[in-house]
């Protein structure tokens, strides 16, 4: 029986077609969309923004940052997932908005999100897997559902989200296998 850490791995997250991570560091400057008015009619003179820097996006761009580094926490239930890139998300759980956006959020503001890792044959552990590159499709548990990309009606960007009944082929680069928590390097 392996134990929650040797189950547990860094890798870097990428998918076919375009660059994935997290907006900010796509864009190189934060993702702020303007929102459409509803003052009723009164125009104040300032549009709302919302800031969409921490959630996940798959675009085209040049000169693209390497994809992000995550670390997978094995539980009973699955995968927890945190951010070790270096930047202004590290640290942050791995979770899905209330609209089904999947983004980095300050674990104290939102609880990780727990997926599953699946395969060709259902779902996958550490133990599974016996090469460091691989293909699969992230699933989170709550919701069901697996991640895909998403366009949103007010924001030229395509997003990842886990809302429809869609899968998003996604790469797994495992760079550290038996990783511990960074809180407690010397967990067995």
């Amino acid at each position: 029986m392996y134990s929650h850490r040797q189950q547990s791995f860094i890798a870097q997250l990428s998918a076919p077609g375009a660059h994935l991570n997290f907006l900010d560091v796509l864009l190189g400057q934060p993702a702020r969309i303007l929102l459409a008015g509803s003052g009723g009619g009164v125009f104040s003179g300032r549009f709302s923004e919302r800031d969409d820097s921490h959630l996940l996006g798959h675009l085209p761009v040049e000169n693209a940052p390497p994809p992000p580094t995550l670390y997978f926490r094995h539980s009973e239930e699955g995968y927890y997932l945190y951010v070790r890139t270096p930047g202004n998300h590290f640290g942050k759980g791995i979770s899905r908005g209330r609209h089904g956006e999947i983004g980095a959020y300050p674990t104290q503001t939102l609880a990780p999100a727990c997926f599953e890792l699946l395969g060709p044959n259902g779902a996958l552990i550490l133990s599974d897997i016996p090469v460091n590159a691989f293909h699969c499709v992230l699933r989170e548990r709550a919701s069901g559902m697996c991640l895909h990309r998403h366009k949103r009606f007010d924001a030229a960007h395509t997003y990842v989200f886990a809302k429809r009944d869609e899968r998003m082929r996604l790469t797994l680069n495992i760079l550290e296998r038996n990783a511990a928590w960074l809180s407690d390097p010397d967990e067995i």
